[in-house]
């Protein structure tokens, strides 16, 4: 780095959505940080500079809603050192550091990381040129540090082996989609780029557009990068591009937010799960055999995986829980209760359903039938206190049996989780525990015949290959119900996109 060279941005970033009703979101009193370092980036050849040629939307966006700095001085032209004060808010003479090679951070010298760290915050970095390897001791205090570089001199005959800005930002972003062991930690993520660094050669159709000043276009490559993660977002309606260059909520993007009420958060992570992708590209094979994608791949079904990733399984229940939350109201109020006095809801997870049910019919008790790990987190829950009375958790599994006699059994999201074998197995089991005329009502997503239902098609295939199970159109509904020897009493829509497929259990023969 070079005096005055570098430009130092920290953004605070709210990594939480909020949702459909339009309540400002709540502080966070621990915001996610991220901390970007560009090499030997000079400040005169930047737009929020005043420099009329410089193509930097994104960092030129940054600088009009944050803080710039009319001067800004590195305390020593190299990476290595200049970055170790960076991270330590020490001069040269106070770490130690003092050139590329040959020197290591001191271990005595404490590190931002090691700060955020001792806060509970995750931590990770992505960097870009050798002077900064783990060698040297920058990992100190980060929990993922990705130096992964070329291997060998790069193609760019630069002193040091060189890593490019697009390969490092499409690493962070594999890092910020992978859940994390702990969901509700704040991170403190460093993201280095190295491109304005000389040899100036700027990849693709930059090098033709830049030729006259080949370091103006490494720079535009760089800021390219920084607004890739916005512009993909934006361009499918979460977020949006304001007049003024800055990124804008929409309601999309406020789902998003973990503070929202109505946040959504952990399902659309549950979407993008390492395991949900590893399982998709063992379609073509899944679809020839007709074997279990996700078992292929792991070794073992889904429900076996998760009791052994905590981690996983945490965001699973989270992201379920979210789901049903946002669909529990819809379904409560299409939902006709009769003359029922008890309602079992099968597989519940944390019984956001049955609180709506139970709040808008009061003569109405419930049971919660779920595995014993989900109801340990629901013991201590105040909503489940409140509703004390009339509110009991039962531990089971559905598909070996359902001992609760009841007058209503609800399914919510659930037989969808199985082939035809294993829902039918749920509903038989839940039709044994049951006298006679006991409704079994199933929450389920009905597809469509025909080529309408994209969503709902290709949700088809995803539970192909994850669990083996499938959506289903009215028809195949029937059939299943039939087969599990009850009454098929139609299919209710709500104002969701879930519908109450029912069932009646008939008089014993």
């Amino acid at each position: 780095m070079k005096p005055g060279a570098a430009l130092l941005a920290i953004f605070f970033l709210a990594s939480n959505a909020g949702c459909r009703r339009a309540s400002p979101p709540v502080p966070r009193e621990r915001p996610n940080v991220l901390f970007v370092t560009i090499d030997t980036l000079r400040a005169d050849r930047l737009g929020c500079y005043g420099h009329a040629a410089a193509v930097t939307p994104a960092l030129d966006a940054l600088a009009a809603r944050g803080v710039r700095f009319a001067t800004a001085i590195a305390h020593v032209p190299l990476t290595g050192p200049s970055h170790a004060s960076l991270l330590t808010g020490r001069t040269p003479l106070g770490h130690g550091f003092r050139d590329n090679g040959g020197y290591v951070l001191p271990p005595q010298v404490k590190t931002a990381a090691e700060d955020f760290g001792q806060a509970g915050y995750r931590t990770a970095a992505f960097v870009s040129a050798f002077p900064l390897d783990r060698r040297f001791g920058f990992d100190r205090g980060f929990e993922t540090y990705d130096d992964h570089l070329p291997k060998g001199n790069d193609r760019r005959r630069t002193p040091y082996v060189e890593r490019l800005a697009d390969a490092t930002t499409d690493a962070a972003i594999r890092w910020l989609g992978a859940p994390p062991a702990a969901s509700v930690s704040p991170f403190f993520l460093w993201v280095h780029y190295y491109d304005p660094h000389a040899p100036y050669e700027p990849p693709g159709a930059l090098a033709e557009r830049f030729r006259a000043a080949p370091y103006d276009g490494e720079i535009a490559f760089v800021d390219t990068q920084l607004a890739r993660l916005l512009r993909a977002l934006s361009a499918q309606g979460v977020f949006a591009l304001a007049e003024d260059g800055r990124y804008v909520h929409t309601e999309q993007s406020l789902v998003l937010r973990k503070d929202h009420p109505d946040t959504l958060h952990h399902w659309v992570l549950v979407y993008g799960a390492h395991w949900v992708w590893k399982s998709l590209a063992g379609m073509t094979e899944a679809v020839r055999t007709g074997r279990e994608a996700f078992q292929a791949e792991f070794g073992r079904p889904l429900w076996a995986y998760l009791e052994n990733e905590p981690a996983d399984q945490l965001l699973f229940q989270q992201g379920m829980t979210e789901f049903s939350r946002l669909n529990a109201q819809p379904l409560a109020d299409a939902l006709d209760l009769r003359d029922a006095r008890t309602v079992v809801d099968v597989a519940g997870g944390q019984g956001s359903v049955l609180r709506a049910v139970l709040d808008r019919n009061p003569g109405v008790d419930g049971v919660l039938f779920e595995n014993k790990t989900v109801l340990e987190s629901l013991h201590a829950d105040p909503r489940t206190a409140q509703l004390a009375e009339r509110f009991r958790l039962v531990a089971g599994d559905a598909l070996e049996a359902v001992d609760c006699p009841a007058d209503i059994y609800l399914l919510g999201h659930f037989l969808h989780l199985f082939e035809d074998d294993g829902a039918l197995r749920v509903l038989t089991n839940c039709a044994a525990a049951a006298p006679a005329g006991a409704r079994i009502i199933a929450l389920e997503r009905v597809i469509a015949d025909g080529p309408k239902d994209t969503f709902g098609k290709m949700l088809d295939v995803m539970m192909f290959c994850v669990t083996q199970g499938r959506e289903r159109t009215e028809d195949e509904f029937r059939a299943l119900f039939e087969r599990a020897g009850l009454r098929w009493a139609g299919i209710t829509p709500t104002t969701c996109d879930m519908s109450l497929i029912e069932g009646v259990v008939p008089p014993a023969s």
